[in-house]
């Protein structure tokens, strides 16, 4: 049902400004953490917010995101997220960073957390001519950051 949902809501073109995404991101994040200790912090420049995107972004952008987060809650043994949104120029930067262990990461094809999320996440980045950074250290929680154009 969720991902009926997540396809209904990328398709209807009313979606197409990001305060949509950040919304849907908000309401995302609040259901998924109601329950715990998390302390989560949004942060973007308000006139990013009736900037478009187009579908395949819009869709693109919110499944990064969802990978991001339920890796960081479920591996990361943290406290805090903090979600900075913001536009460069003609680029959309998402910037997902934890507190937690953090992890070995030994290259950028590393996907060494043993499912197929991070290596969803390079392929949706490459999809929309984006880059994905992954960075994280051992005891220095965890940084995703997603640099796509703005067509």
């Amino acid at each position: 049902i969720e991902s009926m949902n997540d396809i209904v809501w990328t398709i209807k073109p009313d979606n197409d400004k990001v305060q949509h995404i950040i919304q849907r991101m908000r309401a995302y994040i609040s259901e998924l953490t109601e329950t715990t200790d998390w302390t989560i912090s949004f942060d973007y420049d308000q006139e990013i917010l009736a900037t478009n995107i187009n579908m395949l972004l819009r869709r693109n952008i919110y499944l990064i995101f969802k990978e991001a987060v339920n890796n960081a809650i479920k591996h990361s043994e943290g406290q805090s997220l903090n979600i900075q949104l913001a536009k460069e120029g003609k680029v959309f930067v998402l910037n997902i960073k934890d507190d937690g262990k953090g992890y070995n990461f030994k290259k950028d094809n590393d996907y060494s957390l043993g499912g197929n999320g991070v290596q969803n996440m390079y392929s949706r980045a490459k999809t929309v001519g984006g880059e994905l950074n992954i960075s994280s250290k051992s005891g220095g929680g965890t940084t995703v950051k997603l640099e796509c154009p703005i067509r």
